[in-house]
């Protein structure tokens, strides 16, 4: 047997979730049984971040030098000399324009924030 829950939200929260439900393919009351099966279960709520803060945290991830790929590591270097107009000694990547290389760091930081 269900049961109805009630609770008061913002008309613009409302409306702006609604929205966001519609865009994930489920409805409010799926969104609320998903929350109060996780809570039952976890007996926690679950964590709530912002997009900033996991893009955030996922920089900070990347340029931690623990966590960097020897690439990464490389193309740093590459930027750097760059920017200090110093020789650049790229290895493997030689012949490559500057352009192919920042492309190619960015790429590799969005496949590590990403996880593909």
């Amino acid at each position: 047997m269900d049961s109805m829950v009630t609770a008061r939200v913002p008309v613009e929260t409302k409306n702006r979730a609604n929205k966001a439900f519609a865009l994930l393919g489920i409805s409010a009351s799926q969104a609320i049984n998903s929350l109060y099966e996780f809570v039952a279960n976890t007996q926690h709520l679950p964590e709530f971040r912002t997009e900033e803060q996991i893009l955030f945290e996922g920089r900070e991830r990347v340029l931690d030098p623990e966590t960097m790929t020897p690439k990464m590591k490389e193309m740093i270097r590459a930027i750097k000399a760059i920017e200090s107009r110093g020789p650049i000694d790229l290895g493997e990547d030689a012949g490559k324009t500057s352009v192919e290389l920042i492309e190619e760091a960015r790429n590799a930081r969005a496949e590590a924030l990403l996880g593909y």
